[in-house]
This record gives structure tokens, sequence and C-alpha cells, in this order.
């Protein structure tokens, strides 16, 4: 199995959660879709 680190950072004027979100729920789709596991962290 690939571990793929992902760190995110994303700037104040993206942080709020909607976006978080859906930028999470796409990274997630593409790591299952390759078969990666991940691990998501977040910034400020």
């Amino acid at each position: 199995c690939v571990t793929m680190r992902l760190d995110i950072r994303i700037t104040k004027e993206y942080s709020n959660e909607a976006n978080m979100r859906s930028q999470r729920d796409v990274v997630e789709a593409l790591a299952k879709e390759k078969g990666f596991t991940f691990h998501y962290s977040v910034s400020e």
C-alpha cells in the first residue's frame, strides 16, 4: 500500500468550512480512486 502525504495549506480567504470540506472531498475521492491512503492536514 502506498502512503501519500498531503500537506495542504489553505490561505485565510479560502479557509472557510465549505471550501475546506469541498477540497478534502476531492482529495479523498482521488486518493480512493488511486488506491492511496493519506493524511490530510490544514494549517492556517
